[in-house]
């Protein structure tokens, strides 16, 4: 079962600095995963260097196993984070009798 006091405790202690930082970056990670149209895109949201970085550090992101064929995503990379957040949503968001735990029982 998912700690979710836990998750937003990390977040809120680690997040908040490397947020900041690289939300241009995160933005187009976000286009990419998603596939947005052009209309969808916010331009403001990001600058050159963010693209600048992005390009530089993708090859970084995946290793190509050459007797299969395949790419994996280095479990590093933004994208296998976004990846693994909007599995955990879909799955939650799929869940027929999904309940919130309340702080105070109703009575």
């Amino acid at each position: 079962m998912l700690d979710f006091e836990r998750f937003n405790n990390i977040l809120e202690q680690n997040g908040r600095q490397t947020d900041t930082l690289r939300y241009g970056e995160n933005y187009i990670f976000h286009i990419l995963y998603h596939r947005l149209s052009v209309k969808e895109i916010n331009f403001d949201s990001f600058s050159l260097q963010d693209i600048n970085n992005v390009i530089e550090e993708f090859g970084d992101y995946f290793e190509f196993i050459e007797d299969t064929e395949e790419y994996f995503i280095n479990s590093k990379s933004p994208l296998y984070a976004m990846a693994s957040t909007y599995n955990i949503i879909s799955l939650l968001n799929s869940t027929p009798h999904l309940r919130f735990k309340r702080k105070h029982k109703f009575l």
